[in-house]
């Protein structure tokens, strides 16, 4: 991939694309989608540039495009540094944003979603069964969307038309993050998602991603990687034990496995038990999915795989393979199947480079782990508090 094939594109808080970052401000421009997650763009462009005088603005925000015209990130800048020096007295503007999936973590689901008044919520929570992509529509229609009350409604956004995509899951919604629970209920549903500005307003759309196996093989030997760290480790959970409605003695409880969580289990000699409780299950399809949520990431031997793929036209990023599929690692004498996660794109002096994480979606490095663990302390912490 060639600078030439990206176009940076400032947006104002409209959304209306209002300028081009020109190609040779680009050097140092990185831009990172997750597979169902937020992404991370910055850019650094010198104090008077046009374009980064208005990006740095709030409420404004970065439309990356590929070569194929697609929209590869968009989202609103997030903070803005101005660095100076005695040998740059004017400065250089660090700018930074996510992708608009951060809308998902910053709105919530509303257990009666048709009021936004939250002194007058009706129900205890809003359960929704039907496929992956049917119920993260409807939650996203009913909270956000044209659906949900003008107050909370999201101007601009469009919801693409349900094709009742993925396997059947049931939804929970009590004031979780809406990114908290699309996450979970993808995962189990074996779908993709996404924001993203394609033309005039923010459209979500789902997919549903490829094995691309047998096709792609990321490997050193072939020369379609310059460079990788491979990693692996043991499942964090074999057994779900999930916890309904009810007392003492009348409580109901399952147990939920899966083929990935029973074979690490045989292949580790471990049987790790994870207790999830989920008092505020109903029906014993929801105990599933929440059983089901706990396997989907964690059920299975860790593997992880970070790469540098080599610029080769058999196996090109957004048109060879993208986020969500699985694709085929190769360390070695060690091949493994894996979904990608994370892809990173960065613009150097020399070109484009481009980077992917390859496996589950925790970082390798001791810190990333360190966050994830933290990260899901809170959220059960929250869980709880919201019951």
């Amino acid at each position: 991939m060639k600078v030439d094939d990206l176009s940076f594109e400032v947006r104002d808080r409209s959304l209306n694309r209002i300028g081009l970052i020109l190609p040779q401000d680009l050097v140092g421009a990185t831009v990172v989608v997750r597979f169902n997650n937020t992404g991370t763009w910055a850019l650094k462009l010198p104090s008077g540039n046009p374009m980064g005088e208005l990006l740095r603005l709030p409420g404004y925000g970065l439309i990356v495009t590929g070569p194929n015209g697609e929209t590869i990130i968009s989202g609103p800048t997030l903070t803005a540094r101005l660095e100076q020096t005695m040998n740059n007295t004017d400065g250089t503007w660090q700018i930074e944003g996510a992708s608009d999936d951060i809308i998902l973590s910053e709105r919530l689901a509303y257990p009666t979603p048709t009021t936004a008044d939250v002194t007058a919520q009706t129900t205890p929570q809003d359960v929704r069964t039907g496929a992956a992509e049917t119920v993260i529509k409807a939650y996203l229609d009913a909270n956000i969307g044209p659906s949900a009350p003008a107050a909370r409604e999201l101007a601009g956004l469009v919801i693409e038309a349900d094709q009742g995509r993925g396997t059947t899951v049931t939804g929970v919604a009590r004031f979780n993050t809406l990114q908290g629970l699309f996450y979970d209920l993808a995962q189990v549903g074996g779908i993709g998602y996404r924001l993203a500005q394609p033309n005039g307003g923010i459209e979500f759309t789902a997919y549903q991603p490829v094995d691309r196996s047998s096709t792609i093989r990321m490997d050193i030997q072939n020369r379609q990687l310059s460079s990788s760290i491979y990693s692996y480790g043991t499942a964090r959970v074999t057994r779900a034990i999930v916890a309904g409605s009810g007392e003492a003695e009348n409580r109901l409880f399952i147990e939920r496995t899966n083929t990935d969580s029973l074979n690490a289990e045989v292949a580790w000699a471990r049987r790790i038990e994870v207790f999830r409780d989920a008092r505020q299950a109903g029906t014993s399809s929801e105990l599933i999915t929440a059983g089901d949520e706990l396997l989907v990431d964690g059920g299975k031997t860790v593997v992880q795989m970070s790469v540098t793929p080599t610029d080769d036209t058999k196996m090109v990023y957004g048109v060879d393979w993208g986020l969500g599929d699985t694709v085929t690692i190769v360390a070695n004498n060690i091949e493994a199947t894996a979904v990608v996660t994370e892809v990173g794109i960065q613009v150097s002096n020399d070109g484009v480079r481009i980077g992917a994480t390859v496996g589950t979606p925790l970082g390798v490095d001791h810190e990333s782990r360190v966050l994830n663990n933290n990260a899901t302390l809170a959220q059960r912490v929250s869980n709880l508090e919201r019951r």
